[in-house]
């Protein structure tokens, strides 16, 4: 059984949304080398600086899924971070700590 869903959810949207900017910024950075604009090949290099946020959002949502205490303990890592991200980061970040409060749902120990 999901245990936080919403916040399971969010981090597998955050997945997502990494994986995409990291494939549009690899194609992009391929795209600018092999072309006339080879000056621009750097941007190829966002998807390496993006890729540790989506290995993070991972985990964070296997943990938030099944309750784990390091899951919530990195949800809030995250949530530290985004919060300075205004005004949609701030937004996000709120959210996951009201997630990781009280409204957590910690593993069943069966």
């Amino acid at each position: 059984a999901i245990r936080n869903n919403g916040l399971y959810r969010l981090h597998r949207f955050l997945l997502m949304a990494d994986i995409s900017f990291i494939v549009i910024f690899a194609i992009l950075g391929a795209q600018a080398f092999f072309g006339p604009h080879s000056e621009d090949a750097g941007l190829g290099f966002a998807s390496i600086v993006i890729l540790p946020f989506a290995v993070i959002h991972y985990y964070a949502a296997i943990g938030a899924r099944s309750g784990k205490p390091w899951g919530r303990s990195l949800s809030r890592f995250i949530a530290a971070i985004m919060i300075l991200g205004i005004p949609v980061g701030t937004m996000i970040g709120i959210f996951i700590l009201n997630r990781t409060g009280k409204k957590w749902q910690e593993e069943s120990k069966t």
